[in-house]
């Protein structure tokens, strides 16, 4: 899990992009952790 948040935050890091993005990515993110919590119950 480690190794994958790091290869994710060093792309979004080197593409330069907006912050609107970065909260994009976070809502993206909260939904997908959600979605597998939920599958997992």
């Amino acid at each position: 899990m480690e190794y994958f948040s790091d290869l994710f935050a060093r792309k979004l890091y080197h593409s330069n992009c907006s912050s609107e993005i970065l909260v994009l990515v976070v809502q993206k993110v909260k939904y997908l952790i959600q979605k597998v919590l939920n599958r997992v119950k």
